[in-house]
């Protein structure tokens, strides 16, 4: 793969001259970033880049936040990059693509912390990872995989009501979260599983980077995950930070490599990886990317209109 090209395009002397502008396919496991300003022609790029990869049998991952890379499915369908294209949208919390079921993860042990939080925000509960209520919740989640039991949303709440275990850490439970404060998250998880737009979230694909991956006709699989349809930031980010943190599962089971083998990329980062001391769930999985994904073989392409949208670390 180290020899292979992409090519981005052609660029114009003040001669009038044309020459090529291309990189090699292994540069992007270094990641990249590309800063332009609205209608400078990122989201052209993107496509062109997602084009390449298709091209050189390179699978694509593409986080839609603004609703552009869409377009990637108006190629002819007698095209040769469309015939070796095997696209899928999904899009949690909507309709109009494959739903997604954001709490397929659940029973991921790397993301409990993430999805209790995630949990205690679309509650509207503060409950940082130090809190009684983060511990209590992620224990019910450790106990039902450790004992290999179902854990679905359902199963959390009916644990809720009533637990598996006595103590939380070396205290009983009864003593540092109550009976009473039980019924009261339990009916605050209850309320919030029969809201009628919860429903769009808990029915779907899983968000199984493997099986997203598997495709039986020999294309090269593009998945784009579409978010532009969220206007509520914090779903949007919840929904964002989701698929982040399956990516950055997945990422650690692959093997080392010098190659590109797959390539994620996100078509705007403001608010996504904002600079210190902010920090959404979606900027822990991402940096972690970056610093660790060219290892595996996974190359982070990052866009954005401003620079300062990104944090120095990344």
């Amino acid at each position: 793969m180290s020899d292979k090209i992409i090519n981005l395009g052609t660029r114009t002397t003040p001669q009038g001259e044309q020459y090529p502008v291309a990189l090699k396919a292994s540069a992007l496991t270094t990641h990249a970033t590309i800063v332009g300003a609205t209608g400078s022609g990122k989201s052209g790029l993107i496509i062109g880049m997602i084009e390449e990869m298709v091209r050189l049998g390179v699978p694509t991952f593409v986080c839609d936040i603004k609703g552009d890379i869409a377009n990637i499915a108006i190629q002819p369908e007698d095209s040769e990059v469309r015939q070796k294209m095997a696209i899928r949208f999904l899009t949690p919390g909507g309709s109009h693509g494959e739903a997604v079921n954001i709490f397929s993860g659940i029973e991921n042990p790397d993301r409990i912390t993430s999805t209790v939080t995630t949990i205690f925000k679309l509650m509207n509960t503060k409950a940082d990872v130090a809190s009684t209520q983060h511990a209590f919740l992620s224990r019910i989640i450790q106990e039902r995989l450790r004992a290999r039991k179902p854990c679905t949303i359902v199963d959390v709440l009916n644990d809720v009501a009533d637990p598996p275990f006595e103590y939380l850490g070396i205290l009983p439970l009864e003593e540092v979260f109550p009976k009473q404060s039980r019924g009261k998250l339990a009916a605050k998880l209850n309320n919030l599983l029969a809201a009628p737009s919860f429903q769009a979230w808990r029915e779907g694909v899983a968000i199984n980077i493997p099986q997203l991956l598997k495709c039986e006709s020999g294309r090269i699989p593009v998945v784009v995950y579409s978010v532009a349809h969220l206007v509520d930031d914090a779903e949007r980010n919840f929904a964002i930070s989701m698929f982040l943190e399956e990516m950055l599962s997945w990422m650690r089971t692959l093997p080392g490599t010098k190659d590109l083998k797959t390539c994620l990329l996100m078509d705007e980062m403001y608010g996504v990886m904002p600079p210190h001391p902010a920090n959404p769930p979606t900027k822990r999985p991402l940096l972690t990317m970056l610093k660790q994904a060219r290892a595996h073989g996974l190359g982070v392409v990052i866009c954005s209109q401003n620079p300062m949208d990104l944090d120095y670390k990344g």
